[in-house]
């Protein structure tokens, strides 16, 4: 996976136990969320990409300016015998036990910050704007 474009809205990819919406309501365990959005304050222009692993930050990486773009990163999830381990770049990051099983990957706006409804917010999305990022492959093995 690779942002090409880290801006102040959230963007990413979640991976669930339910697809989103559902039911009127978002997924119920999500395994995994990737996202990548503006961290900085007025004196300091940063973003940071981050991994949430069962609602927890368990990964953060801060790269510096507005809008930049970021090198490519490798996340993996193994699920061996009720515990999920997560790697970044092949570095070990946290494990989890759980005996959910994930069936749904969201790939697009991780956040879910809703609509623009007027011109004024329609202007601010433009410059603001959405993270973008490309996947060059997902990959489900079935063990």
């Amino acid at each position: 996976m690779e942002y090409t474009c880290i801006a102040d809205l959230s963007n990413g990819l979640i991976i669930a136990n339910a697809a989103p919406y559902v039911s009127g309501k978002w997924n119920e365990i999500e395994l995994l969320r990737v996202k990548a959005d503006d961290v900085g304050n007025i004196n300091e222009e940063m973003t940071a990409i981050s991994i949430l692993f069962f609602g927890s930050e368990v990964y953060n990486t801060k790269v510096p300016g507005f809008k930049p773009s970021a090198p490519k990163h490798i996340f993996k999830v193994n699920y061996i015998n009720g515990t999920y381990s997560l790697y970044a770049d092949g570095v070990f990051v946290a494990e989890k036990q759980s005996f959910e099983k994930p069936n749904a990957i969201v790939l697009g706006n991780a956040n879910q910050a809703g609509n623009p409804v007027s011109a004024g917010s329609w202007e601010q999305w433009g410059y603001w704007g959405w993270s973008s990022f490309k996947v060059d492959h997902i990959r489900v093995v079935l063990r």
